[in-house]
């Protein structure tokens, strides 16, 4: 990472155990930061915004309304003048919930979760701009009630669900789905949300189930979680719900996480806000003793996901386990520690770790930097898949002849581990060549020739061969349905492009054919080019022949997968 790479995040700060942690947050990115050479620029708040119990502190109903909504004007203030300046994300520790509501109506807010198995996961999108969390208190004269009224539109809940579904394929990939539920009390509406839900499964091409909150849970409680599921979640349950799924996937106390929410609205530009999961603690302030677990995790989420610092997050889970080891941990956490003594024993350990970890290219350690070429790199592994790798599928084609594969089953799991290790994405390609995805020519040429679609969707021969995604590492799958180049791939281009990849490892089947058409729109876009030549083979041609065009047309860099790991 050069040291003109730079950083600017914003700093909202709540009263109760608020000023602490912000200067915990503030002192810790700051040094992290410079572990990555990121010149960071931090814009706090002026305004300490209130904790429920300060609001009580503050005086009667009309004075705390009053409070409310200043608080309220001055955070989105906030917010949008950070989004002014070109302020990607901001942390903000917790404030009085009615305030902060407020702000997330007007900037049509959802908090993003993802809870991973390693075989199972949900996408939880809450939705915090609508429903009973919204809204508009009207009291009595008398105080002897309180009224508050909300509304949902079909506009917003189209903007969340269309960004919910954008963001599960940025991560599984355009057909990386298996279910897509809305959680809401959908029967108190008169049938509104079930015909809001049929529109959207219509323009997204998806099946959107509705579901009732109790239904949600009884289906979690008795048949578990199995393939990747996008949650859309009314906040009324979807707040419940978050702390049973953080216990439920053994992700720790959420006295120990951050969470990310992200402003839909248009004047807002994307802005993403990380928060403490926890609350304002305010029995704790001023004593040296709140648990820092969150606040250091969203300032290690906060570099990695806005300032590129590779590992940034893993190097925090390793100091914090380090930390548990020794013991130096707050009371919350079985020990003596306090706040102090927690960040002063991180960022001691953290240089050492960082240092341990896959670094960015002018410190990697020297096989990942020839592997990378010095370059921002991903891995594509592409069609590596039954049809593709067993005589059931290619003994006609190869005329009985598998050993042209022995190589490349061999190979192709060594450097997938390879990438793992090293920091480089691995992102997985699969052919889906079923008759219904096959242009008109397509099918004439394979009734011409007598060739049978392979690889069909859901079947034995689509699947993965001898390697899979690990959803726990946030691994994508893109689908190319009866084609052979992958820039074709619904989001596949998009996601180089955000991860800011410049060099490309290609692996898989076949090196005349689906590598090569790929490895061509690859270099016509700027791309360069590493083709691994003891993890492919090609259909048509000599594999001598293939690589030596890719080569010399493409430019492309050819290596055996010792060369490539040495």
């Amino acid at each position: 990472m050069n040291a003109t790479t730079r950083l600017t995040v914003g700093l909202a700060v709540g009263q109760g155990t608020g000023p602490e942690l912000a200067n915990v947050f503030e002192r810790v990115i700051l040094d992290f930061a410079r572990l990555y050479s990121v010149e960071l620029e931090l814009h706090r708040s002026p305004r300490i915004y209130h904790s429920y119990f300060s609001l009580l502190d503050d005086g009667n109903v009309d004075r705390m309304h009053q409070l409310t909504s200043e608080d309220a004007k001055h955070y989105e203030e906030f917010c949008q003048q950070e989004v002014a300046v070109g302020t990607p994300v901001i942390f903000r520790t917790a404030m009085n919930a009615q305030s902060l509501y407020i702000v997330r109506q007007n900037v049509h807010a959802v908090k993003v979760e993802l809870f991973n198995t390693g075989t199972a996961s949900i996408l939880l999108v809450r939705d915090q701009a609508q429903g009973f969390y919204t809204g508009n208190n009207v009291h009595l004269p008398d105080g002897a009630a309180v009224t508050r009224t909300f509304q949902l539109t079909r506009e917003l809940t189209a903007r969340i669900v269309a960004f919910a579904i954008d963001r599960a394929r940025q991560l599984w990939g355009p057909d990386g789905i298996d279910r897509v539920s809305m959680v809401y009390k959908f029967h108190l509406f008169d049938g509104v949300l079930s015909a809001w839900a049929r529109e959207m499964s219509a323009k997204h091409g998806l099946e959107i189930e509705l579901v009732q909150p109790d239904t949600a849970n009884r289906n979690l409680i008795t048949h578990g979680v199995s393939g990747r599921n996008l949650l859309i979640g009314g906040n009324e349950w979807a707040d419940i719900m978050h702390v049973m799924l953080i216990d439920r996937f053994g992700l720790g106390r959420q006295e120990n996480r951050c969470s990310e929410n992200v402003c839909l609205h248009p004047r807002l530009n994307g802005l993403v806000e990380y928060q403490t999961v926890h609350g304002s603690a305010d029995d704790l302030a001023g004593k040296n003793l709140v648990n820092p677990g969150a606040t250091l995790r969203a300032a290690a989420a906060i570099l990695e996901r806005h300032g590129a610092c590779i590992g940034a997050e893993k190097a925090m889970e390793r100091t914090l386990k380090i930390l548990q080891q020794r013991a130096i941990v707050t009371a919350d956490q079985g020990g003596q520690s306090t706040t102090d003594a927690v960040v002063d024993a991180v960022l001691e350990t953290l240089p050492t770790v960082v240092a341990g970890n896959p670094q960015p290219t002018d410190v990697l350690p020297a096989s990942v930097q020839f592997a990378s070429m010095g370059k921002k790199t991903a891995l594509l592994v592409i069609d590596f898949q039954n049809d593709f790798c067993l005589k059931e599928g290619i003994g006609a084609e190869y005329r009985g002849d598998l050993s042209r594969m022995a190589g490349p089953i061999k190979h192709v799991p060594l450097v997938i581990e390879f990438a793992r290790g090293s920091g480089i994405e691995v992102i997985f390609i699969r052919f889906l060549g079923n008759e219904e995805f096959q242009k008109p020519n397509w099918r004439d040429r394979d009734r011409m020739f007598q060739k049978r679609p392979k690889a069909i969707k859901d079947s034995w021969g689509a699947a993965f061969h001898g390697i899979e995604p690990l959803a726990s590492r946030g691994e994508v799958t893109f689908s190319r349905h009866a084609n052979f180049d992958t820039f074709l791939t619904e989001g596949f281009e998009d996601h180089l492009k955000r991860q800011g990849y410049e060099h490309l490892i290609l692996i898989g089947i076949y090196s005349d054919v689906c590598v090569d058409t790929t490895a061509r729109s690859a270099f016509q876009r700027g791309y360069y080019l590493t083709v691994v030549s003891d993890c492919t083979t090609s259909l048509h041609l000599s594999d001598e022949d293939s690589l030596r065009y890719m080569k010399r047309v493409y430019g492309a860099r050819i290596l055996t997968h010792d060369e490539l790991i040495a």
